[in-house]
């Protein structure tokens, strides 16, 4: 959302719609009232940081009831989720960066397997990651997916890229920014999966 005001308000009336909320980072860069707001409309939200929230952001977000990052959490049919958040390094020396070594000793330590639903803000090293022809996704993000093959894996970061594509037998969904008003839906159904993108009502 990247603290626009617009994008929350209209996220309002798609709150109730859905069984799972994922939320995953760079809701705001330095506000922290506008993360309290997105918390209060969105508090059973699945949540991770991304790259750009600063100190006293992320001081709210760790609050959060279903705080994510580095967690696990199990779903009663029969999935789980695991979040990371952050970003591999990026030209702006954003508060929210990690080596990608860092982000895969971390990855590596939690309990992600093929009914995993790994939340990251990072996409994945070649996949729907590409600006001007430059490849900035996280190659520790590409690797743990490649050894662990979740399910799915929802990332964000680039304003610029959304899609679907399969990295071996893991489908990578590289959202929209809400802050364009875009969000995507997922329906898993008999193991097979439906996704959405949908633009929200001016």
């Amino acid at each position: 959302m990247h603290g626009k005001e617009i994008a929350l308000e209209k996220l309002r009336a798609y709150k109730s719609d859905y069984d799972h909320v994922f939320i995953l980072g760079d809701c705001t860069n330095d506000s922290a009232s506008f993360m309290v707001d997105v918390l209060d409309c969105f508090p059973n939200a699945y949540i991770i940081p991304g790259n750009n929230e600063d100190t006293n952001v992320l001081e709210i977000l760790y609050k959060a009831m279903q705080y994510a990052h580095e967690k696990r959490f199990e779903l009663k049919e029969r999935y789980n989720i695991v979040g990371f958040g952050f970003s591999n390094p990026t030209p702006f020396h954003t508060p929210g960066e990690l080596e990608d070594d860092e982000i895969y000793s971390k990855l590596i330590k939690l309990n992600i397997n093929e009914k995993t639903i790994l939340l990251v803000h990072a996409p994945p090293y070649g996949v729907l990651d590409e600006i001007k022809g430059i490849h900035i996704g996280s190659k520790a993000i590409r690797k743990i997916v490649e050894e662990k093959q979740p399910y799915i894996v929802f990332c964000a970061h680039l304003h610029e890229v959304i899609g679907v594509e399969k990295l071996e037998k893991t489908l990578i969904v590289k959202v929209p920014a809400a802050m364009f008003l875009k969000f995507c839906i997922c329906e898993i159904k008999n193991n097979t999966i439906c996704i959405q993108f949908k633009e929200m009502q001016p």
